[in-house]
């Protein structure tokens, strides 16, 4: 139960209603639960919580008052876990395919073995083959990856180190560290201007910034300094004890009204200073001042605009006034390029429509990144453009194509109108498993290779859909995505799209190595999440549209 406000002026000898009748709350307790306490009988405040679903009589939301010195905390503090509590837990959930395999046999057998189960079963006229089915699969080449120094092919498990300059290196001139124990931080911030050398990121020496102590008042007193105002950073970065502390405050302010991207790091990751994670912290600053640390050749003919758009619900108490979506949208043939907005829509729906009328809706962003497309192509607007939309289930596709694809094809009427679209939606919550089985006595089970595709005897007779599984798994077995087109006006065959969409899996420069999903998918799921839980109705500075400052 969450509780929304403390009530200082109720106590367990306040009185409510029951039955008709005054009574107290440590009246109450007694008659309804036998509950004798000496603490109710000390003055304490009351705990209130308003619903969000149930009403009362009067037809008002109903307040529940809670008396604390009768409540328990729930769940696991991380002071009392054993070490190494979380492998275990991975062990049981993250099983090898192998595993997973025998489990899924193992059921099978005890159902089609059991003769109640076969019963029912021959009543409806149905039977299961005890035998797993044998598909045919493609394995989609590995593209290479451009770098500032030249190519490279990334390893069988699609994973790979980033030392090496960049595709595009950013040049950070002003910046500034805000931290609440200067000394400790300085070894680190030196091995960040050794590997800006090695990747060649300009990054000047920073101006460091003491708090007054690790509170998140002081780290905000900080950065509402006039001696911040002065300096005028192009980037802040700021190092916590633990992320919780300043973040959501820090993050709200550098975003919302001054508009500078900003990277929280934590001490675990400055203290020793160690060159993998300086290298990972660098990256992420250059990506977020507009630099790229690597390229893809997707053999695009004409110029092409790539989108991803997703939602975010959050928890109960964030989702009553609405969700989050995200957009994003790549802006040039290399895909290093993005133009990133996030906006309300109604709650817990999962068509895009906009919160209230007037609210700024799908439609209006997506013209505005295909005039953002134009500006950063010297005037050339896209020819086609490829939509992923990630959410939802397939009992959904009809409402796509009705609510949604015509907001697409309006504003494209209107920005560009020779341009073709097409409209995939992208479906992680598919409950599919593939094994690759090698041969072998026995065969040998295991993940299938990153970029297997399968796109015959499973799927839909009626509209164009494929299965993917772009990463490699270290734990556990590998989960793929389906892909569904419900829209398209453009000559893009199937193979095209399925070589795009295993491509940008490789663009998502949050992750040396593939993503499950496109990386215009990932980014905009990053955003809405990012929207919804730390800036909330607040949109960030319209100059960060073109950065991706979420990361």
């Amino acid at each position: 139960m969450i509780v929304d406000t403390v009530r200082f002026d109720l106590s367990p000898h306040s009185t409510f209603k029951k039955d008709g009748k005054p009574i107290t709350y440590a009246a109450y307790m007694k008659e309804k639960h036998n509950i004798n306490d000496p603490t109710l009988t000390a003055r304490q405040p009351l705990l209130e919580n308003v619903s969000r679903t149930q009403h009362d009589r009067e037809g008002n939301l109903k307040v529940t008052h809670i008396l604390p010195s009768l409540c328990f905390m729930t769940g696991p503090l991380e002071s009392l876990q054993p070490p190494g509590a979380g492998m275990d837990i991975i062990r049981h959930t993250a099983v090898r395919p192998e595993v997973r395999m025998s489990t899924i046999f193992n059921n099978v057998t005890g159902m089609i073995t059991n003769t109640d189960f076969q019963n029912e079963l021959t009543k409806g006229g149905m039977s299961i083959d005890g035998r797993m089915l044998r598909l045919p699969a493609r394995v989609l080449p590995t593209p290479a990856l451009r770098h500032g120094s030249g190519n490279l092919r990334p390893k069988d498990t699609q994973q790979w180190d980033v030392r090496w300059p960049m595709f595009r290196s950013a040049n950070i001139k002003s910046w500034v560290v805000v931290t609440a124990t200067p000394d400790r931080v300085r070894g680190f911030l030196e091995m960040l201007r050794n590997v800006s050398r090695e990747t060649s990121i300009g990054l000047s020496e920073p101006k460091v910034l003491a708090t007054a102590n690790a509170r998140p008042d002081s780290y905000m007193a900080t950065i509402q300094s006039a001696e911040m105002r002065n300096l005028r950073p192009e980037f802040v970065m700021i190092i916590v004890q633990t992320k919780d502390e300043p973040y959501k405050r820090v993050k709200h302010f550098l975003t919302t009204t001054v508009g500078v991207p900003s990277q929280v790091v934590q001490m675990r990751t400055v203290e020793p200073p160690n060159m993998s994670k300086a290298n990972k912290v660098l990256m992420q600053m250059n990506c977020k001042v507009r630099g790229a640390p690597w390229a893809i050749n997707l053999g695009i003919q004409v110029p092409t605009m790539f989108v991803g758009i997703s939602l975010h619900h959050g928890s109960d108490l964030e989702h009553m006034s609405g969700s989050t979506a995200g957009f994003v949208a790549s802006l040039d043939a290399n895909v290093t390029h993005f133009y990133s907005r996030a906006f309300p829509v109604r709650a817990r729906q999962q068509i895009m429509l906009p919160r209230q009328t007037g609210d700024t809706g799908l439609g209006q962003i997506f013209g505005e990144a295909v005039d953002s497309f134009g500006q950063s192509n010297g005037g050339t607007l896209p020819r086609q453009v490829v939509v992923y939309r990630e959410g939802g289930s397939e009992g959904d596709l009809e409402s796509f194509l009705h609510h949604e694809v015509p907001q697409f094809s309006k504003a494209l009427e209107a920005a560009a109108p020779n341009c073709a679209l097409t409209f995939i939606v992208v479906l992680k919550q598919d409950c599919t498993r593939f094994f690759a089985c090698a041969p072998g006595n026995p065969p040998l089970i295991g993940n299938p290779t990153p970029g297997t595709i399968v796109d015959t005897n499973i799927v839909s007779n009626y509209i164009s859909e494929f299965i993917l599984c772009c990463q490699h798994v270290n734990q556990g077995s590998a989960t793929p995505t389906k892909y569904q087109k419900i829209y398209d006006t453009s000559n893009l065959t199937t193979n095209d799209i399925q070589k795009y969409t295993y491509g940008l899996s490789h663009m998502y420069f949050n992750w040396n190595g593939t993503v499950r999903t496109p990386c215009v998918v990932k980014c905009a799921s990053k955003l809405a999440q990012f929207q919804g839980m730390y800036l909330k109705n607040e949109m960030p500075v319209s100059r960060l549209r073109n950065s991706l400052f979420y990361l």
